[in-house]
């Protein structure tokens, strides 16, 4: 999901009750989200849904905690683009169900971690 000025929460919001699972949410800058979107944001995570946010401009990091403190459930992308991290979500997410199945207690913030530091080869 893209953000903008002018963006609105029902952006969000249509996503609590679908089977949705997680969410890349690309930023202006630094990957800087519409205020608009904040409260609809931590509803997502409260509804389960991953979140990650990345920057939209297709270059540089997005940093944890910048340029403002991140939702409590939202990770930070590091170098991975918003395609990149689409793809990387989805393996965190699968990932975090097969290590469930398997009785272990990762997270699929744990795998997306470790797949956001992970080198960039170009």
């Amino acid at each position: 999901m893209t953000s903008h000025a002018g963006a609105r929460p029902e952006t969000i919001t249509h996503w609590l009750n679908s089977k949705v699972k997680g969410l890349v949410l690309a930023g202006t800058g630094m990957g800087s989200l519409h205020d608009a979107w904040r409260d609809s944001l931590i509803a997502a995570v409260k509804h389960g849904i991953a979140l990650v946010r990345t920057s939209r401009t297709g270059a540089g990091e997005t940093q944890a905690h910048l340029p403002e403190k991140d939702i409590s459930g939202c990770l930070a992308s590091g170098s991975l683009s918003a395609p990149r991290a689409r793809i990387a979500l989805q393996l965190a997410l699968n990932a975090e169900k097969q290590a469930q199945s398997a009785g272990k207690s990762l997270t699929w913030q744990d795998f997306f971690a470790r797949i956001a530091v992970l080198p960039v080869i170009r």
